[in-house]
């Protein structure tokens, strides 16, 4: 807890820094990747900073920088406007395209697939699953019955009727994309330790210190299950 204290007080000292010029919409991350290693030193010195805690505050930068490069912003492409959803209003998102599922949406809106649409609704549904809040292994069944009632999955099945019937182009992949994407969204702690136990394999240097410093730093899960 005291690491994460003396963490805060520091990176605070670093927004006092000032930025290269960067645009706007990133000029937080930009500004942290920055950063020289004289100004880094000086600022841990003016907070006599232990090299743990050094560590600590190093860490916690990087996590910043994985964490935007995996956590999607935003209104998604293609069909956010339409639905009038945001990637930062998960359980709105939810709530809003849930209704198009056709097992457990809502009647009148529910989107009823057949013949070869059905069948990519099934493929699709077959190749994913929320993972993380339920034991269900695919969205749907064999016959496209919806696998599990979570509103992850309600939501997932949703706009994945919702996007064969709107955007009847769109590969399965790519369906597959947005539904990992929204996936993501659900389940940010899960996402990112996957993604850095993959970088510290790799030998990338400072996960090991994201890992230890900040287990607890996003939501298990956001939305209902």
């Amino acid at each position: 807890m005291k690491h994460l204290l003396v963490v805060f007080i520091f990176l605070l000292g670093l927004t006092m820094l000032p930025s290269k010029g960067v645009s706007s919409g990133n000029a937080e991350l930009q500004k942290d990747q920055d950063i020289s290693g004289s100004a880094f030193k000086a600022e841990s010195a003016a907070c006599d900073l232990t090299s743990s805690e050094v560590k600590a505050a190093r860490a916690y930068l990087k996590f910043k920088e994985i964490k935007a490069a995996h956590i999607p912003t935003g209104t998604p492409d293609i069909y956010g406007q339409e639905l009038n959803i945001s990637f930062d209003k998960v359980q709105d998102a939810i709530n809003k395209v849930r209704v198009y599922g056709p097992t457990y949406g809502k009647e009148g809106k529910k989107i009823q697939l057949t013949g070869p649409d059905l069948q990519k609704y099934i493929d699709i549904g077959s190749r994913i699953s929320c993972q993380y809040c339920c034991k269900a292994k695919t969205l749907v069944r064999k016959d496209g019955v919806a696998a599990c009632g979570c509103a992850h999955s309600i939501m997932m099945r949703g706009l994945t009727a919702y996007l064969i019937q709107n955007h009847p182009l769109l590969s399965d992949e790519k369906i597959l994309e947005e539904l990992n994407i929204w996936k993501t969204t659900y389940f940010p702690k899960q996402t990112l330790t996957a993604k850095l136990q993959k970088l510290e394999k790799s030998g990338d240097k400072g996960v090991s210190e994201i890992l230890k410093e900040f287990p607890d730093f996003l939501p298990k899960m956001v939305g209902g299950c």
